[in-house]
């Protein structure tokens, strides 16, 4: 297999996601990392690092969460 896992993404998707989204695009996932499991996600994307990306509701959310928030 010519892919790593991490969790339940696989790191290229999670890659491919990033680049395509673009500083200042708005944004809607669903996460499950606090207490409100399965709260939906809106805001612009501030700022995009390899791993991580800062929305403009101040919280800092991975790569990962927006893949399976977008698939939920």
């Amino acid at each position: 297999m010519d892919r790593q896992k991490t969790g339940m993404c696989f790191v290229k998707e999670a890659f491919e996601l990033r680049d395509n989204t673009e500083v200042g695009e708005t944004i809607k996932f669903k996460c499950d990392k606090w207490e409100d499991s399965g709260k939906t996600i809106k805001g612009e994307v501030l700022a995009k690092y390899e791993k991580v990306f800062v929305l403009s509701d101040g919280h800092v959310y991975s790569w990962n969460d927006y893949l399976l928030g977008k698939e939920m």
